[in-house]
């Protein structure tokens, strides 16, 4: 059998761990042997299943389809791939990929009447693409030249780019390259294990046995200066997987003093954050920040809602970042925005007007822009400095 990690990262141009399909279905294989005799077709999203509910129709789109890990650089199943790691009995059973933004069938009468709204058969069905790809449609980046962020429990930084083929794409960065509605270009994400999860954790846990709320935070973070009185943040509670893949980084605090402060402590956690996803946002551009005249960074997500956060990511990402006034509806936007296309309202998945509507902008100062980037410095050194120790903690753990 072929395979180990390299040689599968060159075909699908992602990385491969347990949690991809792959794993899983040879974990089918291993221990549950009637499992594929007794499927008839597998659906890979919430998304592909109601769509079958509404109109029989047995689909997946190629944006969900690329997070599997089963098709190649051109965005069709890896055929020759799933073969030679012994998959080749699931092959019949991968759904079609068919277009996020044309029907893919009507609604049924059995689900019109499931429903109770008997008026919606044949209304034609549209699969729409999956979480990412809508969110970051929803965000105003459907086309070259945007970026947005999300801040939830983990996070990312995402946009749309030129589809370029090539093996770069396949070096383990961390970078999801996933299928685009316009089939001449890509959705990449670049997304971190933790990111608010980081402050949640710190709330819950510095500061007194009640916690700290995060309006007090909030208060205590303004208060203080860029840098956290020298204090740096390694925001991986939960290990890493970009630009680097490593279940064993756990997060730290380095260079805690007598003069440290739980203040300094929840914006060194904030800092930190930001500067993991800035990171992410630099391995989307091959590992460099992007150049000068960048547009506007949209922020979304519960970290959003902070009056200080996204102050914080302006300066250390040096752009203008927008937090956008409906930043949890993005996603059912993208949806919409994929409806409007195949109706006619809009040719463009970046339409103009009141599409996307900003909340509030933060501008970053040069100077804050110019201590961020010396203190992202030390912070890209830092994984390196205790990687070592991480992993034999790690080890210490699991004994």
């Amino acid at each position: 059998m072929a395979g180990g990690p390299e040689y599968i990262s060159s075909i699908t141009g992602t990385q491969q761990g347990a949690s991809s399909l792959l794993a899983k279905l040879r974990w089918l294989d291993k221990h549950e042997l009637s499992a594929a005799e007794q499927c008839q077709t597998l659906l890979f999203g919430g998304h592909d299943y109601v769509v079958w509910k509404l109109s029989g129709a047995l689909a997946t789109d190629s944006t969900t389809a690329s997070t599997t890990g089963l098709l190649d650089l051109s965005f069709h199943y890896a055929e020759d791939l799933i073969h030679s790691v012994e998959l080749g009995h699931w092959m019949e059973k991968l759904p079609p990929i068919k277009a996020a933004n044309i029907p893919c069938g009507v609604v049924s009468s059995e689900a019109a009447e499931e429903l109770g709204v008997v008026s919606l058969k044949g209304v034609p069905v549209l699969h729409c693409c999956g979480d990412a790809g809508a969110c970051t449609l929803g965000a105003g980046a459907g086309s070259p030249g945007s970026l947005y962020a999300y801040i939830g429990t983990s996070g990312w930084v995402a946009g749309s780019f030129q589809d370029q083929v090539d093996i770069e794409a396949a070096k383990p960065s961390g970078v999801f390259r996933l299928g685009h509605p316009d089939e001449s270009l890509v959705f990449k994400t670049g997304s971190i294990m933790t990111a608010g999860g980081n402050l949640a954790w710190s709330a819950a846990n510095i500061g007194g046995p009640g916690g700290t709320s995060m309006e007090e935070i909030d208060r205590m973070v303004k208060l203080e200066g860029a840098g956290s009185g020298g204090l740096l943040y390694l925001p991986y509670l939960n290990g890493e997987r970009c630009p680097f893949e490593d279940g064993s980084a756990r997060g730290c605090f380095l260079g805690i003093s007598t003069s440290t402060t739980s203040a300094h402590m929840f914006r060194a956690v904030m800092e930190g954050v930001a500067f993991a996803m800035r990171s992410s946002r630099d391995a989307l551009n091959g590992g460099s920040a992007p150049s000068s005249g960048v547009t506007p960074l949209r922020l979304v997500g519960g970290g959003a809602r902070s009056p200080v956060w996204p102050a914080i990511f302006s300066g250390v990402f040096g752009q203008t970042v927008e937090v956008l006034s409906d930043a949890q509806e993005v996603g059912v936007k993208g949806a919409a925005l994929l409806a409007g296309q195949w109706l006619g309202w809009h040719s463009s998945l970046t339409p103009e007007g009141n599409w996307v509507q900003k909340q509030q902008s933060f501008e970053p100062s040069p100077e804050g822009v110019e201590f961020y980037n010396i203190l992202y410095s030390v912070y890209s050194q830092a994984y390196g400095g205790v990687r070592n120790v991480c992993q034999e903690l790690s080890a210490l753990r699991n004994l």
